[in-house]
């Protein structure tokens, strides 16, 4: 019999150990990497005894230590962007509060612009409705935005409305601090963007500034 090479024996033997493993996201039933639909549809099928890509690791959101309808619609609320809880048995820590710093990259200082921080309802959230509480935004220059930039927030996004007599440069900007709902967020889950953007005179346009999130969790 023909023995086979040993370096052909140990190549995909190296592969395998090399391959990353992704975590398991909880309420995530099909290990897609993220909680959709399918996913509520996927633990419902569980809890009714039928077959379904399910683990209690994934499934059991409320870690009551069964799949059941309840975890289903958690599931399912999760999905569409509702506020719930998810917390399976084994899951990642859950944090206390993540903040979001966003900071600016503009070609010359901008005297006004709209900036919305778009966050993942699923992850984290601001309790209220409508209006920010003061607290929970802090200015790297106090004083500098008028009004504070009126932050609204709208359960899935920040919207502040900026204007600066004296412009606004690179660098840090501000922080908004959010409630965890769960495991905490990564950077990637939350998006910035600038509109409206006008120099100090409050005429000009300003193409090419951009914002960006950088997210830390308690």
């Amino acid at each position: 019999m023909r023995m086979r090479p040993v370096r052909a024996l140990l190549v995909p033997l190296l592969l395998a150990v090399a391959l990353p493993v992704r975590a398991e996201i909880c309420g995530d039933a099909d290990g897609s990497g993220a909680v959709t639909v399918t996913d509520g549809v996927q633990t419902l099928r569980a809890a009714a005894g039928l077959a379904s890509s399910c683990t209690a690791a994934r499934c059991d959101v409320d870690a009551s230590n069964a799949i059941s309808v309840t975890d289903g619609v958690n599931v399912l609320r999760a999905a569409a962007g509702l506020v719930v809880t998810l917390t399976c048995p084994g899951a990642e820590p859950t944090c206390t509060t993540a903040t979001a710093a966003v900071s600016l990259t503009v070609p010359r200082p901008i005297g006004a612009a709209t900036l919305t921080i778009a966050y993942p309802a699923s992850g984290v959230a601001l309790p209220g409705s409508g209006d920010v509480d003061a607290d929970r935004v802090t200015f790297a220059t106090p004083g500098a935005i008028f009004g504070n930039g009126q932050p609204k927030d709208f359960d899935d996004r920040v919207v502040f409305t900026m204007a600066a007599a004296d412009g606004l440069g690179d660098g840090a900007l501000l922080t908004v601090r959010f409630d965890c709902l769960g495991p905490a967020p990564r950077s990637s889950a939350f998006t910035c963007t600038l509109t409206d953007v006008v120099a100090t005179d409050g005429v000009s346009e300003i193409a090419g500034a951009t914002c960006a999130v950088a997210v830390s969790a308690e």
